[in-house]
């Protein structure tokens, strides 16, 4: 939980609020057309646009907080990096072996749909927006550069794998305080998966049906 309690609490005031609000503007209302047969009071009316303005910067605030705020990877009090390496195993089929199946899409809107690669014998899936293929001479290529990997580790790696390996990275949010107020705290915030291989010649591109 964390700190998550925070925005959890704030959460339920701010739509309290809000319907509060909404209840107060409904009651004067009827009370003054009750008392006076009017519809409109320009103090009132004031006091309702107040009240509404304040409502909805709660509401708004609690909502960039919770779903807007970036994440900053390369803030180390903000956010946790861990990441997995294992060195990716040849899959045979009929055609040759490989290390990366590229799944394209069909209609061609979306070129890779998906990667499919081998690790300790259990094959694993991964969408193209979350993952890339590195064939290059950088085992860190353009796409996956704008992660904040440990390049020392991803070098030593490559070295010892022969350019075959999987570098899973799990993205987690801190157990701070302005991650609580958005309800993050502890949660994940992203993944992101880089495969290597030694050529295109180890990757496998199929149509998806």
């Amino acid at each position: 939980m964390g700190w998550n309690w925070v925005g959890i609490l704030l959460w339920i005031v701010a739509i309290i609020f809000l319907i509060w609000v909404i209840h107060f503007i409904r009651v004067k209302q009827l009370m003054l057309i009750i008392s006076t047969q009017k519809s409109f009071d320009k103090k009132l009316f004031a006091t309702y646009v107040g009240l509404l303005v304040v409502s909805i910067a709660f509401i708004g605030t609690m909502s960039w907080l919770s779903f807007f705020r970036p994440v900053d990877m390369t803030n180390k009090t903000d956010v946790d990096i861990s990441t997995k390496y294992h060195q990716l195993e040849l899959n045979q089929v009929k055609t040759g072996y490989y290390y990366v199946t590229a799944q394209k899409s069909e209609n061609g809107k979306q070129p890779i749909v998906s990667y499919t690669y081998l690790t300790n014998g259990s094959k694993t899936t991964i969408s193209s927006r979350n993952g890339t293929v590195s064939r290059g001479s950088d085992a860190i290529n353009m796409d996956a550069s704008v992660y904040p990997w440990n390049k020392k580790q991803v070098n030593e790696y490559d070295t010892k794998t022969g350019h075959a390996f999987s570098a899973e990275m799990t993205i987690k949010y801190k157990k701070t305080f302005l991650n609580g107020l958005g309800v993050r705290s502890g949660h994940v915030a992203g993944y992101y998966t880089l495969l290597r291989v030694p050529s295109a010649d180890f990757i496998l591109s199929e149509t998806s049906k």
